[in-house]
């Protein structure tokens, strides 16, 4: 008789195993195992720095939201005590006003405001040929033309006409033809009606000589005139002030 042979399926096939083929495979599924442990387990130590960080973070937010509330508790009064503070102090704060509003339209109404309280002015009256006769004799003040024209209207000379387009419209009437040296003659005329000015030298804090220096230096700046003719004037001017008590 022939043994009976069973074959095997090949759809089944069965695989020896080893000693050395398990410890292999165990080694394998082992460290697979803390590989894929590693991203869901970090190491202690990095956990702790990490916990550390985020407390001192909460720590220095809840300090740092906390201060100021104290600070100003400190430093601020209630406003219930503030607005009793006021209450009490209303009737004081207005009779005081009223006190005060009494005094300055007392005040005001006995002694107005001085206007000259910085000082007034003593304007020397001084002989004609210093100021006057200069005037008087505008015609000779230039070799080449007359400014007695210029010279007139105390100092501001004529109204200026056909400026119209060329200044504005409303400025028109305060343009005169005026000379350059015609300032002292205007200012002689205005100190001589100011409210500051004084007739007593003893009160005056300060003095007005009205020489019209530039009238009579310029006669001698033509036609070969030497400096002592221009300085006449001035020296005649100085002698005469030193003979002034004042």
């Amino acid at each position: 008789m022939l043994p009976s042979y069973s074959p095997k399926s090949p759809f089944s096939p069965t695989k020896a195993s080893s000693p050395e083929l398990n410890s292999i495979e165990r080694k394998n599924s082992s460290s697979s195992f803390r590989l894929q442990s590693s991203f869901f387990f970090p190491n202690n130590n990095r956990l702790w720095l990490l916990l550390l960080i985020i407390s001192l973070q909460i720590i220095i937010l809840v300090m740092a939201r906390a201060l100021p509330f104290s600070h100003r508790r400190t430093r601020f009064p209630s406003p219930l005590s503030y607005s009793n503070q006021l209450l009490r102090n209303s009737s004081n704060i207005s009779s005081t006003h009223h006190l005060k509003s009494a005094d300055i339209s007392i005040s005001s109404a006995v002694a107005p405001p001085d206007r000259c309280s910085s000082g007034r002015i003593f304007v020397y009256t001084l002989p004609a040929f210093f100021n006057r006769e200069l005037l008087n004799n505008c015609a000779d003040l230039d070799p080449w033309h007359s400014r007695c024209e210029a010279l007139s209207n105390d100092g501001f000379g004529r109204k200026a006409a056909g400026l119209s387009g060329i200044v504005p419209e409303g400025l028109v009437p305060a343009w005169y033809w005026t000379d350059q040296f015609a300032m002292e003659v205007i200012y002689h005329n205005r100190i001589l009606n100011h409210e500051c000015r004084t007739t007593e030298p003893d009160s005056a804090t300060a003095f007005y000589i009205p020489f019209y220096a530039g009238l009579a230096v310029g006669k001698y700046l033509w036609l070969g005139y030497s400096s002592r003719d221009r300085d006449r004037y001035c020296e005649m001017l100085l002698k005469w002030l030193q003979d002034q008590p004042y």
